[in-house]
């Protein structure tokens, strides 16, 4: 926990309404107080439109590191690992974008409880989208066990941990690599309109909860 320390400074930088005091800037460098505000921070950092920022600076590496296998000169070995690690980078996108829809049914900022089940499972992309109330239908699900492979082991090793895994990505995946990209392209733009929606309806029961806070407060 963060701990009070008092410290006499001629020079007063900012005032801490947590604190309830001022803050000098030789304070503010101390790991007290960086420790302080990293624990105010935190539960605010768990917003959906930080997670929607996340997905989408994720799928923009992805995109560029696609494109940049495409262009390969190095030939085929080299452009299957730039594609393999770029499908890893659409599915950490994917899984952002999900989160975003599965917090947005919390109250903001979410409680410990709720941030723990939001991070549990994240290597099953197939439960997460259940559990955040994303619908999906057969092709969906293996567009999203597929990019689950990626985040397990097929865009960060060379094999996976047993010989059984590997036969069987090798006798169920079906699809050429630029099928799998349009796969993931297609299912991230249905995605997004579902968080989209989820996002309007949460900010409008944000300004809600907001607006009878404040009237709760006037009648107190």
């Amino acid at each position: 926990m963060a701990r009070w320390k008092h410290k006499n400074s001629s020079w007063v930088s900012t005032y801490d309404s947590d604190l309830d005091r001022w803050v000098s800037w030789d304070e503010m460098k101390e790991d007290w107080y960086r420790e302080h505000q990293a624990r105010r921070q935190f539960p605010n950092l768990n917003h959906p439109m930080f997670w929607i920022m996340e997905s989408n600076a994720l799928h923009r590496s992805a995109l560029c590191l696609w494109k940049e296998g495409d262009a390969s000169p190095d030939g085929p070995l080299r452009l299957m690992e730039y594609q393999k690690v770029g499908m890893m980078l659409g599915r950490m996108s994917i899984e952002c974008a999900i989160k975003a829809q599965w917090i947005s049914k919390f109250r903001f900022p979410i409680d410990p409880d709720q941030q723990k089940k939001v991070f549990s499972g994240a290597h099953n992309l197939v439960s997460l989208a259940a559990s955040a109330g994303f619908r999906t239908n057969a092709r969906d699900r293996k567009v999203l066990s597929h990019l689950s492979d990626h985040i397990r082991w097929l865009g960060r090793y060379p094999t996976p941990k047993t010989i059984d895994e590997f036969v069987l990505h090798t006798l169920t995946n079906s699809f050429a690599r630029d099928e799998d990209w349009k796969a993931y392209i297609s299912f991230r733009e249905k995605l997004g309109t579902s968080v989209s929606r989820a996002i309007r309806r949460w900010q409008i029961n944000f300004r809600r909860a907001e607006r009878s806070s404040v009237e709760t407060g006037k009648n107190d």
